[in-house]
């Protein structure tokens, strides 16, 4: 069950950088997202996105700038925030030689959580996210889209108002991509924040609700919503892959 922090209703960035040997790889980004918000970040391979992602949830420590959820800041109160925050990163971070079911628990655990506590909340995500059958499996065994699942269910473990979400159906099958769309979808309309990577439009058609375009590090465009990005285009339309190219190619 997801707080919905009504009180803790913007998640701010503010001149958030990020240079790797004089090499700016993230430039001076400053963002609002409102309760109520899904917010996805488009760009080519290699524009910093997940980079940015990183930065959002203090995986990558920032050359400057600062993160906000309501109250909490990142660099001031990093447990805190961090309790709040999932992630499923783009690439497999599960223990090859670890059973589903103990990465599970490991992950309940590290958020404070009793066994006891767990379990329950285990059984829901594997019965959700059909793993009932892999849960005494190790990770190396298990496939690119159950491995996914796997991922999903075990950045949601301990209900965090905001997921980051880098690729999330990247490699994975069809069945799993759209397993893991309901479900996403579902909790956005209970309150789930989520922002995004992604180069596929009808997965952010899907779950977001606002837009941002980066390249070379760089915001290309403001904040815009999801309506206003598309003018009435599906994420299926040739002339909407084009708009994309075009604000890729021009300069903000």
């Amino acid at each position: 069950m997801h707080l919905g922090w009504n009180a803790l209703s913007l998640f701010k960035v503010s001149g958030l950088t990020k240079q790797i040997s004089g090499k700016t790889i993230v430039n001076d980004i400053h963002l609002n997202i409102n309760s109520g918000e899904c917010l996805g970040i488009l760009g080519p391979n290699g524009s910093g996105k997940s980079t940015l992602v990183g930065l959002m949830s203090g995986i990558i420590k920032p050359t400057h700038g600062t993160v906000r959820f309501g109250h909490l800041c990142l660099q001031q109160n990093r447990k805190q925030f961090l309790g709040r925050i999932g992630r499923l990163p783009q690439d497999s971070n599960l223990m090859n030689n670890m059973t589903v079911y103990d990465g599970l628990i490991n992950q309940a655990g590290y958020h404070g959580m009793s066994r006891k506590q767990a379990r329950p909340i285990i059984d829901d995500y594997c019965d959700q996210f059909r793993l009932n059958e892999w849960v005494h499996v190790e990770s190396q065994y298990l496939s690119g889209g159950t491995k996914k699942r796997v991922m999903l269910a075990r950045a949601l473990m301990h209900s965090p108002d905001l997921l980051f979400l880098d690729e999330p159906t990247s490699g994975v099958d069809i069945q799993s991509r759209m397993m893991i769309w309901d479900y996403l979808s579902q909790q956005v309309e209970k309150g789930l924040y989520i922002i995004l990577t992604s180069h596929d439009f009808q997965e952010v058609f899907k779950l977001c609700s606002t837009v941002i375009n980066l390249d070379k590090g760089s915001l290309r465009r403001e904040k815009q919503s999801l309506a206003d990005y598309c003018q009435g285009q599906t994420a299926s339309s040739p002339s909407l892959e084009r708009q994309y190219l075009s604000q890729m190619n021009n300069e903000p």
